[in-house]
């Protein structure tokens, strides 16, 4: 087997993962989530004793992209995300 470097996960796998993370109410809106979006949430930890609310899950996934945009960004300022 080849290794490109990165884990190959089906989406329906990522999906079932972070909406485990989350409130039953709103584990419907993850369908609606960017790939992208997808792929970071699943590196979001939650435990079983406080599954996340909709707020808390979109704030940390702003909270990494933010971290990512600024470390990705190239050396002028115009190449900053503003999520």
């Amino acid at each position: 087997m080849v290794s490109l470097g990165f884990d190959i996960e089906e989406p329906s796998e990522i999906i079932k993962d972070v909406k485990a993370k989350l409130q039953p109410a709103v584990r419907d809106k993850v369908d609606k989530l960017a790939f992208g979006d997808l792929k970071i949430a699943a590196n979001i930890e939650a435990s079983d004793n406080a599954l996340l609310s909709w707020k808390e899950f979109i704030g940390k996934i702003k909270e990494a992209t933010k971290g990512a945009a600024f470390y990705a960004a190239p050396l002028t300022n115009k190449g900053v995300i503003n999520r």
